[in-house]
């Protein structure tokens, strides 16, 4: 038993000396649990804030008693930005479409994360592109500038 809690605080070490953890494997081998006991190890840590993430709610039945936040599929507002560039040179331009979310209720999750440690949020989002730009937002725009 020693040998496994020396080699979790090996691993908390070098996830904090280095920034991120990448953690790859098939289905069903332990990916999950294997979060939650390294979730658990930062949880502990004064210094360090655990936000989750996740589209099934199997953290919010298997974890410990961290809070938590539905973000649901009518929070997020898909945003259209067409732009048009003229070519300043030439006699031609050319349109880029860009695709951007907001939140909505973000100053409500803002005050959520400011008085919680840890958190856990659940996205109930249906869009993955949309998924995956809220946990980036998230992560630039609350968790960053903690």
């Amino acid at each position: 038993m020693q040998q496994k809690n020396d080699a979790l605080k090996l691993l908390v070490k070098d996830v904090l000396k280095f920034g991120d953890l990448l953690l790859i494997a098939n289905k069903g081998v332990g990916k999950t649990n294997s979060l939650m006991v390294l979730a658990s190890e930062f949880q502990r840590l004064p210094f360090c804030r655990t936000i989750i993430f996740e589209t099934f709610p199997k953290w919010i039945n298997e974890y410990s008693t961290v809070p938590y936040c539905y973000i649901e599929d009518d929070y997020v507002i898909e945003w259209d930005n067409g732009i048009y560039y003229m070519n300043p040179t030439e006699n031609y331009g050319w349109f880029s479409k860009d695709r951007s979310y907001f939140l909505r209720n973000s100053e409500e999750i803002g005050k959520i994360l400011d008085s919680n440690k840890d958190l856990l949020f659940c996205l109930e989002i249906e869009d993955f592109t949309s998924q995956n730009h809220q946990t980036i937002c998230f992560t630039d725009t609350f968790v960053s500038n903690q």
